[in-house]
């Protein structure tokens, strides 16, 4: 017998009112774990959702920034044999993401540090990559200090 996984969350669960009831969803076979970081935070998915003064809020989450081991490939390597333009897609690709998963701009600035560092060091231009991020911000009308947040990554643009 094979078991799975389901991910699910439960917003609000006054009273233990799905511990209840859940086992009319899932079978015996299934255990679930309450994953909460506390009482109004938890993760899901790639997402950190917490409750503040009533209102939902969230970020992106990475869970492999708590592995006590660095990834060693989290995005394509352009050291390899693989092709340029869908390599260079998925940094736009994942700004869209970013944009989407964040709340505040200063969540999406530090997503966009740590993605662009990951991709120059993985062998991707610079001016390509500064290129993509400008053209991102005109076409989609995003304005969080633009420029500045490719400029302060480790690996300066020429």
């Amino acid at each position: 017998m094979k078991l799975y996984q389901d991910d699910c969350i439960i917003a609000l669960n006054e009273n233990g009112v799905f511990a209840q009831h859940f086992h009319l969803i899932y079978p015996p076979e299934m255990v679930l774990k309450c994953t909460n970081i506390s009482k109004a935070v938890c993760t899901f998915l790639d997402l950190r959702i917490s409750i503040f003064r009533g209102q939902f809020r969230y970020t992106s989450f990475d869970k492999r920034k708590d592995f006590s081991f660095d990834i060693v490939i989290k995005y394509p390597d352009l050291s390899g044999n693989i092709p340029l333009k869908p390599s260079y897609g998925v940094y736009t690709s994942q700004l869209v993401r970013y944009c989407d998963i964040n709340q505040s701009s200063s969540g999406f600035v530090s997503d966009v540090k740590d993605m662009t560092s990951c991709f120059l060091n993985q062998n991707f231009v610079s001016k390509t990559i500064k290129e993509l991020y400008s053209s991102f911000c005109s076409k989609f009308g995003v304005d969080v200090a633009s420029n500045e947040v490719i400029s302060k990554v480790p690996r300066s643009f020429q």
